[in-house]
């Protein structure tokens, strides 16, 4: 009786082809994560940018509308010294400068408004004082975004009808950013979790209405 030689892997072969197919199996898992990293990166900077410049246009309308200076200061209420506002035409916005509109425990400070346009039918008030409560409020900020700056400055001089918008916004939970009350938060850049973390600029000149 003869016997048929059988040949297989030696348990070196097998482990050295393990070792390579892990390798390649992690190279590929590493592959997918950038991927969606790279992803979530762009809709976070996509939706600040769009935000941005849904502010920017916001004000530019009321600017282009309005007949006064207006924006040249922006003021403190009086019944919460953290929240700021400003007047023009027919418009308040009010805010909090550098505090993300967020309701996750993990952010302190945060506030449960962000950035806020709202109608006023006489001279400009205090928008959270009893009494001067604006009517058809929007909510101009999207959740885990905060205004670090927003500066509306017209000149004074009747003729000169120049104002200076300046905006810096970001997007990202507090310790995804540097500073992140000051007027020009950053991102981190070597922080876990920076795909979910973007800032957005605007510094535009904008003609306000009346006659040259």
């Amino acid at each position: 009786m003869r016997y048929r030689q059988e040949q297989g892997f030696t348990i070196v072969e097998l482990m050295i082809a393990t070792v390579v197919f892990s390798v390649i199996l992690l190279m590929t898992l590493g592959g997918f994560l950038q991927i969606g990293r790279t992803f979530y990166k762009g809709m976070t900077i996509s939706r600040t940018e769009n935000t941005i410049r849904s502010i920017a246009d916001s004000l530019s309308i009321d600017i282009r509308a309005s007949q006064v200076a207006v924006a040249t200061t922006t003021k403190t209420s009086a019944s919460d010294n953290r929240i700021l506002y400003f007047c023009i035409g027919n418009h308040v916005y009010y805010f909090m400068r550098g505090v993300i509109f967020d309701n996750d425990p993990i952010n302190n400070p945060k506030n449960d408004f962000g950035l806020r346009r709202g109608d006023v039918t006489s001279a400009c008030a205090d928008p959270i004082s009893p009494g001067n409560s604006p009517t058809n409020i929007q909510e101009l900020l999207g959740q885990k975004m905060r205004v670090s700056k927003l500066n509306v400055t017209c000149s004074s001089i009747a003729i000169n009808r120049l104002c200076e918008l300046d905006i810096h916004i970001a997007y990202g939970d507090n310790q995804l950013l540097d500073n992140p009350q000051a007027d020009n938060a950053l991102c981190k850049g070597a922080t876990a979790g920076t795909q979910f973390c973007a800032t957005a600029d605007i510094n535009t000149s904008i003609l306000r209405g009346g006659s040259s």
